[in-house]
């Protein structure tokens, strides 16, 4: 083998002038960095006409907004639009005349439909009270709560939430719910659907002042709100209960002062929880562990306005939104928007300069660790972004989501697993009828990935101790 003496090599390569070798330099020099909280310049979507709401990053780098907007740009999208990675709005995803009020919230259920709430009374004609379901190509799905329930007493100040439960069910909050139809259901706060979208009649919870619920693993709902008790056990704002609504004894956050609602109560993806509550100084967050014990090392900041979303990065660090001025008792100022580190303190790094113009409602963050911001603003930092806007944040992409369903499913014969998928490649579920065998077999014809969710099955699954993957062309 002939190793060259690299002493002797680099005597040997030609010599280059100095002037050129700084020319060199500069050609190929990177280019400065853009500070964590600058704003994107290449993300450019089409002005939206009301506020965003609502954005839920989607695979392949789509993303999914709601809120109280007509029209983005010059182009129709009535509360609802799926935007590119880059801004442009989705051309495959139309509601047409969709919903005749905000969307306010909106889930993904596996297998690629979208359910959506808000204080809408009909869907693109059809009557629907507060909640509906769209396609993947955002037309409403007509077979889906097609029996309506009264709504009354919304309560809620960042408007009706829906969540995706297993089995199709669906979580649906923010209001009281009375669905006139035989036998006569009313049900406040929270509501659990059928995979249907009609009342599921087994969850019936009793704990009064309830303003917003959310699923969490285990088959249970957080709920929070104005309340003191549930039945009577104390329970400052702040409780759990199971899949039929009973209050589950096993969860009981000490919530420090009573009598102050908790708005909102957000489920971190590590299955934490972070609450704010008002007080004297300013809103005050808390984080609990998902039982509810208190987290010792989060440091309870202050901020001068309402908490409306939180998003998490990777570094454990979280991306808060609301109606603030500053936080950490008025010391930093970051309008609308802040970072903290993963205990809860300031983090001076993340500049946003004059931040958001108003209420900044929602907060997503991409798989490169971008941050996706939606309002009711018309610039930011002094410049005419309005409702939207994409920021630097280094690149500490999202944790994965708390487990709240089980993706794969076996039933009566048939086994399914949902699959988020991109563009341009193909998905196949494979079948290993034991460790011994020795090669994989499709068993589902190969799906074309779009950036939605997939839904792949076996529907003769009954080999026993079989194992099964999916293959990604």
């Amino acid at each position: 083998m002939n190793i060259q003496n690299p002493l002797r090599s680099r005597e040997r390569r030609p010599a280059i002038h100095p002037i050129l070798t700084l020319l060199l330099f500069l050609a190929t020099a990177p280019a400065s960095r853009a500070a964590d909280g600058d704003v994107d310049t290449s993300f450019n979507p089409p002005r939206p006409n009301g506020m965003v709401a609502k954005i839920r990053v989607l695979p392949g780098g789509r993303m999914l907004i709601a809120g109280t907007f007509t029209a983005l740009g010059s182009t129709q999208r009535h509360y609802i639009a799926r935007l590119m990675s880059n801004g442009d709005i989705d051309p495959s995803f139309d509601p047409g005349v969709g919903p005749n009020q905000a969307v306010t919230g909106f889930d993904l259920q596996p297998d690629g439909h979208i359910l959506i709430s808000g204080p809408f009374t009909s869907v693109s004609g059809q009557p629907r009270n507060g909640y509906a379901r769209l396609t993947d190509t955002g037309a409403l799905d007509p077979d889906y709560a097609k029996v309506q329930p009264f709504i009354a007493l919304p309560q809620a100040s960042r408007g009706s939430r829906i969540y995706s439960l297993t089995g199709g069910r669906a979580l649906l909050t923010g209001s009281t719910y009375i669905f006139t139809i035989s036998p006569f259901v009313q049900r406040a706060g929270a509501i659990v659907l059928n995979a249907d979208g009609n009342c599921d009649a087994t969850f019936n919870m009793t704990i009064p002042n309830v303003i917003g619920a959310s699923p969490v693993a285990g088959e249970k709902v957080l709920v929070h709100g104005a309340f003191t008790t549930a039945g009577a056990v104390v329970r400052n704002g702040l409780a759990r209960v199971d899949i039929v609504g009973n209050l589950d004894p096993s969860f009981e956050a000490p919530v420090a002062a009573a009598n102050n609602a908790v708005v909102p109560a957000i489920v971190l993806p590590d299955g934490r929880i972070l609450y704010a509550q008002a007080e004297p100084t300013g809103t005050r967050l808390h984080r609990v562990t998902a039982d509810g014990p208190v987290d010792g090392s989060f440091v309870n900041p202050v901020l001068t306005g309402a908490l409306m979303d939180c998003a998490v990065q990777g570094d454990g660090k979280l991306i808060i939104s609301g109606d603030f001025d500053s936080t950490d008792d008025r010391v930093n100022t970051s309008p609308r928007l802040a970072r903290l580190n993963a205990n809860g303190s300031f983090d001076t790094s993340f500049r946003i300069g004059d931040g958001g113009s108003s209420t900044v409602f929602a907060v997503a963050i991409q798989e490169d660790g971008r941050v996706l911001v939606g309002g009711a603003f018309q610039s930011w930092n002094n410049t005419a972004y309005a409702g939207i806007v994409r920021l630097m944040a280094g690149s500490a992409p999202p944790p994965p989501p708390a487990p709240r369903l089980s993706s794969p499913a076996y039933a009566a014969g048939t086994f399914s697993v949902a699959v988020p998928t991109e563009p341009g490649s193909q998905y196949t579920l494979e079948l290993l009828p034991s460790l011994s065998a020795g090669n994989w077999s499709p068993v589902s014809p190969a799906v074309p990935g779009d950036g939605s969710i997939k839904t792949l099955s076996h529907p003769n699954a009954t080999a026993p101790g079989a194992y099964y993957r999916v293959s990604v062309q």
